[in-house]
């Protein structure tokens, strides 16, 4: 029993050179992993993205986590509505900003007979992100969340997104003034970006 502090600080030595010997294994992880680096699921371009996004606490982590799920739209919005003597007034397609915010399909504007107006979107898809939502810019070509009013016209908020993918619908108010917008704007209202848009022709 008398011998048992001795044999304890043998150990103890023998630990401390056995660290110091294994030290360029394990000194990463004083420093803490990269979160860049934990993004196991993302491409190169994505890292970057991601990346820059870093500056901003938390931001680049929910933007993540949100773009490795996917929300399908409501089946029950799938087909093309039969809209009475409908006319298009504006089509578009929409396109990528950077490797995380993207979005792809088409989008259609429907005036009916009776001047209810509909926005459609056709064979879509865009990377998910938190609290999507959908709004007309008065800029064809929005990039921020300034941009949303672009050409002294107040943004119009159609509502949130209803899928990540899938076909969907919106129905638009008959009496907004719709010539006065030149897109239609995918935006994260948490993060305020826009992920997507889609200029009107």
């Amino acid at each position: 029993m008398k011998y048992r502090p001795h044999w304890a600080l043998l150990g103890v030595g023998a630990v401390i050179v056995a660290l110091l010997f294994t030290y360029p294994l394990w000194r990463q992880f004083l420093k803490g992993r990269s979160p860049v680096a934990a993004f196991s699921g993302a491409t190169d371009a994505q890292r970057e993205v991601l990346a820059q996004m870093a500056k901003t606490p938390g931001a680049a982590a929910t933007t993540y986590v949100a773009m490795l799920t996917v929300v399908p739209a409501p089946t029950n919005e799938q087909p093309t509505p039969a809209l009475p003597d409908a006319q298009v007034i504006g089509t578009g397609e929409f396109g990528e900003m950077d490797a995380i915010h993207t979005a792809k399909g088409s989008v259609s504007l429907y005036r009916s007979a009776n001047g209810d107006l509909l926005l459609r979107f056709d064979e879509f898809s865009v990377t998910n992100g938190p609290d999507l939502t959908v709004y007309l810019s008065g800029s064809a070509n929005p990039k921020t969340k300034e941009d949303l009013s672009g050409g002294g016209v107040p943004e119009f908020k159609v509502g949130p997104l209803k899928g990540s993918r899938g076909n969907q619908q919106f129905a638009i108010p008959r009496e907004l003034t719709i010539k006065r917008y030149k897109s239609v704007v995918i935006y994260s209202e948490s993060l305020a970006t826009i992920y997507s848009f889609a200029s009107l022709q």
